[in-house]
């Protein structure tokens, strides 16, 4: 697929060791997954590592005009519903465009393929900003818990695919070290994430209002590291990197299963998953009644729509507080590796954790 891709684009072949490699590496395989299943009221057939030329490009430009479109006019809602579509129910084309006596396919992205990953990235962001947004609208008209929930929605989704990022990320880092600095940043995002949903007070117990982050106080019995962290004083080279690799995502992957159905409330997509490392093929299967065959599926419900007026504990709030700490220190941890603990991403670890305070 690289090497297909690279002609297409660049008519440039590659012949370096590893686009030369075969078989294929596992993190080669898993960015480029498709599964196609036949759109016929009597044929629902999987075909699984598909791949077609044709099909793939029309599929990448649907994911990258909805996410250039997102970047260049700046409308977070359409970008959430075109995505969000082709990741829960798929991608169909009609069926003018496939040659006649072949049967009209829904692609399906496995969730590592790297149209996948620009996916929730650009999601992350979006869903950011539509809460900024509705906060925005909020302050200018008093009283108005609406807008509040659906900021804190958004926030939460948000806060989601970071997370759901993160853990993809580091699924390929284990397989493939040069990633490492991808790992550190997507792990640093997710924590801010968490962090900035701790803040959003609709979903928390008016009596805990002036909840403040617990920054004194030991919030891990098993992470001596998180429990003194500071950016400034994070020196990677001079730790067990295994030790500490292992502890922190054992305790991160603990916590997340306390939050996952917090998290994705609301999100079809996102709730397939066990948890946010959770990389199998999702359990739903697109049918033909789904597909309107012009690109994308049958428009799933906004998620602003759904938003909760369940008040949640301290307690819950006391996870995400540390589920982002654990994030925020992991991604500082493999930041040191790559940059120093002077780096700019250190200083914007440090940032977040002043702000914080």
């Amino acid at each position: 697929m690289r090497q297909s891709e690279l002609w297409s684009r660049y008519q440039f072949s590659c012949c370096c060791q590893r686009c030369s490699m075969k078989p294929q590496t596992y993190v080669d395989l898993a960015l480029q997954e498709i599964s196609a299943f036949k759109v016929s009221l009597f044929d629902s057939t999987s075909i699984s590592n598909f791949y077609d030329d044709n099909a793939v490009r029309r599929i990448t430009d649907y994911v990258d005009d909805a996410i250039s479109d997102y970047l260049s006019i700046g409308s977070p809602e359409s970008c959430c519903e075109k995505l969000e579509n082709v990741l829960t129910s798929g991608f169909s084309e009609d069926q003018a465009k496939y040659e006649e006596g072949k049967p009209l396919l829904n692609l399906r992205l496995h969730p590592l393929h790297y149209l996948s990953l620009n996916a929730y990235t650009a999601l992350a962001s979006a869903y950011k900003v539509r809460s900024s947004d509705l906060l925005a609208l909020d302050s200018k008209i008093d009283d108005d818990d609406e807008n509040l929930r659906n900021a804190s929605t958004m926030s939460r989704t948000s806060a989601a695919y970071s997370l759901f990022l993160a853990g993809a990320t580091h699924h390929l880092f284990l397989s493939e070290p040069s990633l490492i600095a991808s790992a550190a940043n997507c792990w640093v995002v997710a924590g801010e994430s968490m962090l900035i949903l701790c803040r959003s007070s609709s979903f928390w117990a008016a009596d805990i209002s002036k909840w403040s982050f617990p920054m004194d106080k030991r919030m891990c019995s098993k992470c001596t590291w998180v429990n003194s962290f500071n950016s400034s004083r994070i020196h990677g080279r001079d730790v067990d990197f295994h030790g500490i690799s292992i502890g922190t995502f054992s305790c991160i992957a603990n916590i997340s299963q306390r939050c996952w159905s917090f998290l994705t409330h609301g999100c079809p997509y996102l709730k397939a998953f066990t948890d946010p490392f959770d990389f199998s093929w999702p359990k739903t299967t697109p049918s033909h009644s789904s597909i309107n065959r012009s690109g994308a599926c049958r428009k799933t419900k906004d998620i602003i729509c759904q938003c909760e007026t369940q008040v949640h504990s301290n307690e819950e709030r006391q996870w995400i507080f540390e589920l982002g700490m654990h994030c925020l220190f992991y991604g500082a941890y493999l930041a040191s590796l790559c940059y120093g603990h002077h780096s700019h991403l250190a200083s914007q670890i440090q940032n977040i954790l002043d702000e914080m305070k």
